[in-house]
């Protein structure tokens, strides 16, 4: 409250109305203020609201991580000031390195949820997608394994670009 806002972490919202002021209905009482700030991410179609129900669905992406590298396989990449990446399409792909020397690398096929349906954490086929994607940017990395993959929502408009209102 130092800063003049007070901040109501998982608490549920049962409506939103929003007129002159906000009004929040949550299970124990209503919230009015001047602003709201959602912070759900990919949740954001679950949020009581049509209007954003109406401006972004969830769409699932996925990563691959890499066994950590060897000074040698960082030299034969030419990665040498370890930047984070990505390339400039709808289907985004994404490079970065970690701090234990790992590339981690996401993007490419997405999966898109309607509804409730959320369960899409799991996708083999991209995994199989970002492990030959990575493999083709470095063929010199051939044979390195992957140690883990993984996936989950994020909140996208259908326009692809960052709306903030």
């Amino acid at each position: 409250m130092q800063v003049g806002v007070d901040i109501y972490e998982t608490t549920p919202a049962i409506d939103i109305e929003d007129s002159r002021t906000i009004k929040v209905t949550t299970p124990n009482g209503r919230i009015t203020s001047d602003k709201l700030v959602i912070c759900t991410n990919g949740y954001s179609h679950n949020v009581p609201s049509v209007r954003l129900k109406n401006h972004q669905l969830p769409v699932w992406t996925y990563q691959v991580v890499t066994q950590p590298l060897t000074p040698e396989q960082w030299d034969a990449i030419g990665w040498y000031k370890r930047q984070a990446f990505e390339d400039n399409r709808q289907l985004v792909h994404y490079f970065r390195p970690t701090a234990d020397g790992r590339i981690t690398m996401g993007g490419g096929r997405v999966a898109v949820a309607y509804g409730k349906d959320m369960d899409k954490d799991s996708h083999p086929k991209a995994w199989q997608h970002c492990e030959e994607h990575l493999k083709w940017i470095y063929p010199q990395l051939q044979d390195v394994k992957i140690a883990y993959r993984w996936g989950g929502p994020t909140s996208v408009n259908l326009d692809m670009t960052p709306e903030i209102g």
